[in-house]
């Protein structure tokens, strides 16, 4: 993705479990790399109001969505100086009949 003389490749790493949550809660990891276009400078950006759909592919033609995770923190600053990678962990809080409903499609 370029914006704005920048670039950022943001892949996905990593799904764990949350520890330490009253509701199972899953964290998704992506890892951000950012590089500045050749011509031009490089600069900072504060990203905020970053959300994530996570969705279950039924079949070739249905995907149902199952919700939406939000970042740790609100702002993030997306740094280009050396090594300009960070991890965006997204959290989704999946409640006892969510989980049920994902059951039944597996």
């Amino acid at each position: 993705m370029d914006f704005s003389g920048q670039h950022f490749d943001i892949e996905f790493a990593n799904i764990a479990a949350e520890e330490n949550c009253v509701t199972p809660t899953i964290e998704l990891v992506f890892e951000r790399l950012s590089r500045a276009i050749p011509t031009q400078t490089e600069q900072d950006y504060i990203v905020v109001n970053l959300n994530v759909q996570l969705s279950i592919k039924r079949n070739e033609y249905s995907i149902i969505k199952i919700g939406y995770g939000k970042p740790r923190s609100l702002q993030q600053t997306w740094s280009l100086k050396p090594p300009g990678r960070s991890d965006i962990i997204f959290g989704i809080s999946l409640d006892n009949y969510t989980l049920s409903q994902i059951e039944k499609i597996r």
